[in-house]
């Protein structure tokens, strides 16, 4: 008779590279999908939202630390109103409809930014003017992350853990690098790469005073009551070339790793893109636990098998279903995914299964129900 373990017990059975109960199911879910679950069972909670679909909790982008990010992305609390008082930064946010209008008075040079939100599916925050506009705008920008002093909101933490109980694990965040900071958020992809190649020095002296405090959140998360830490990283060669994540990504991350390998705790990258150029360099972060996202073809360029090749035995895989066909596919179909998979990673060693990245908005609750089928007839790995 199988005896059933709690979801926290099973994930970090994986984590630890033992073999659970049965293959953990771990979607993530923020407001893109939750708001698009039937009336009845809708909530803005994903730890609420894993408990109404029945499946195992892991609760991403738990927080640990404020006064870190500057873009308006993040919300109004991002700011220590003792950091503004001590370094003459003013900081002004207007909404009006769907859009925000963000302010960023400093001694050096006045930042404006525009964000707008999408609820067409789901809901999508995008930015129409980002802070950055011309290298003029670099001093002022750096101004404001030199006044960033991130401290510890622990109390957050464990109240979080505390919600989650047995039914999984709190991931809490860990800052993207520097780079991926400018490109997602704060200057573009296009501009990001004219600077480092235009103005390398005033870009390599911005990387570093980001990276001084990045790594100073790392610190605070590592030191939170959590087990496990997530890099908000949306590595990915459409993004990246290989040899500018080697140079400007993978210190930061390795640093993050030695952090974390040094409290004994588990640090995943999220990794939810095109991998396939980056996987090798991936795979030699010493204390990195593994990846979260794993992105198959056609939305990604890596399949399970590749990746359980170039990451090794030791690394786990949290990902591994291609999420445009968990939301297009019929249960039956879904069932047939998920067996394929089931057979691919027994007897379950450092795997569990999620539909990469994110949830999309609209999946069927009955395609939820199938994988969980799927693992009951086949993915039961002890007894």
């Amino acid at each position: 008779m199988i005896k059933k373990l709690t979801g926290r017990n099973r994930i970090l059975k994986v984590l630890e590279g033992e073999i659970p109960d049965m293959l953990p199911f771990a979607p993530l879910l923020n407001d893109y999908f939750l708001s698009t679950l039937p009336p009845g069972i809708r909530t803005n909670d994903p730890v609420d939202g894993c408990r109404v679909l029945g499946v195992d909790v892991i609760d991403r982008w738990v927080t640990t630390f404020k006064d870190y990010y500057i873009s308006p992305y993040f919300g109004e609390d991002t700011f220590n109103s003792e950091t503004l008082a001590d370094s003459k930064i003013k900081v002004s946010m207007v909404v009006k409809g769907k859009n925000i209008y963000s302010t960023y008075r400093t001694p050096v040079g006045t930042l404006t930014c525009e964000l707008s939100e999408n609820k067409v599916a789901g809901s999508t925050k995008f930015f129409k003017e980002t802070l950055i506009k011309t290298i003029d705008d670099i001093p002022a920008y750096k101004y404001i992350w030199e006044a960033k002093n991130p401290y510890p909101v622990y109390e957050i933490t464990k109240k979080r853990i505390d919600y989650i109980g047995n039914d999984g694990i709190a991931m809490v965040l860990i800052p993207c690098t520097p780079l991926f900071q400018l490109i997602m958020y704060d200057l573009g992809l296009e501009k990001t790469t004219y600077f480092l190649n235009d103005y390398p020095d005033k870009m390599k002296k911005l990387l570093d005073v980001m990276a001084e405090k990045a790594i100073n959140a790392c610190k605070i998360a590592a030191n939170s009551p959590a087990k496990v830490g997530i890099i908000a990283e949306n590595s990915d060669t459409f993004l990246v070339s290989p040899k500018k994540f080697g140079e400007f990504c993978i210190p930061v991350i390795s640093e993050y790793a030695k952090i974390y390998k040094k409290k004994g705790k588990y640090l995943f990258l999220h990794a939810c893109g095109h991998l396939k150029g980056l996987l090798e360099q991936i795979s030699k972060i010493d204390g990195l636990s593994g990846i979260e996202s794993l992105t198959p073809p056609p939305t990604g360029d890596v399949t399970l098998d590749y990746a359980r090749e170039v990451l090794g035995d030791n690394m786990t895989i949290i990902g591994g279903m291609e999420s445009v066909q968990f939301l297009n596919s019929n249960p039956e179909e879904v069932e047939i995914i998920v067996l394929k998979i089931i057979d691919k990673v027994k007897p379950g060693e450092h795997f569990i299964l999620m539909p990469s990245d994110s949830t999309p908005a609209g999946v069927p609750v009955e395609n939820f129900e199938a994988v969980k089928n799927a693992i009951y007839k086949y993915g039961q790995w002890t007894k």
